[in-house]
């Protein structure tokens, strides 16, 4: 799976997600300085790869509420809870978690009606060539299981000169795996060499509490 859900208690986490609870004001403020380096308009259309529940892009419109959202990703969900030390996992149907997070309410309003769902698979985007100027892929490239198939997908769908958005987290230490999903962290010079095929227009950093992650802006 491409995109992990953990639910630890009341706190819905997610490797799109650093570790933020939905209804906390100060920790969705938090975000406010890695999303306007996103190189988003207010009327954009943002394709978001690996969107998970949606929880980012809930954030990201309560800073550009015209936006309107492509979300894909895979069929289910992994939830995964801990309870004492002790993790279960099931799996969710995407459009369901996506419907419960992407709710109107008073800090996206309208969000309902500015968003398109999209199934995909682990090695096909199933949009159309050369549609799209705004692409995301935030904690999803570690995720992928054909990362230059996806590499190439992403290519495939993106218009020459659009943007595509990577958001990594930098591992702390070589070799280091995200708790949940499984999967090793990317760092920044493994991300530059996958996407060689792209030209980079610029990269940033983000610092939070528990690590830097790294944002990369590439267009063709």
């Amino acid at each position: 799976m491409r995109t992990i859900l953990f639910l630890i208690s009341v706190l819905f986490l997610s490797c799109k997600a650093t570790s933020v609870s939905k209804n906390t004001a100060n920790e969705i403020a938090g975000y406010k300085t890695e999303i306007l380096k996103y190189r988003l308009e207010n009327e954009d259309t943002l394709v978001d790869i690996g969107c998970g529940p949606g929880y980012v892009d809930h954030i990201i419109s309560h800073y550009y509420p015209k936006l309107f959202f492509i979300l894909e990703d895979l069929p289910y969900l992994i939830k995964v809870e801990e309870k004492q030390n002790t993790l279960t996992k099931e799996l969710v149907e995407t459009k369901a978690e996506v419907g419960r997070f992407l709710k109107n309410s008073t800090f996206s309003p309208n969000i309902e009606k500015r968003y398109q769902l999209i199934i995909g698979k682990e090695d096909l985007i199933p949009l159309p060539s050369s549609s799209f100027n705004k692409i995301l892929c935030r904690m999803t490239l570690h995720e992928f299981v054909n990362k230059q198939k996806m590499v190439s997908e992403l290519e495939r769908i993106l218009r020459p000169k659009g943007i595509l958005t990577i958001v990594e987290a930098e591992p702390n230490f070589n070799g280091e795996v995200e708790k949940y999903c499984g999967n090793k962290y990317i760092a920044k010079e493994s991300i530059l060499q996958m996407f060689n095929a792209f030209t980079l227009k610029d990269t940033n950093t983000v610092n939070y509490s528990d690590r830097k992650m790294n944002i990369l802006h590439f267009t063709k």
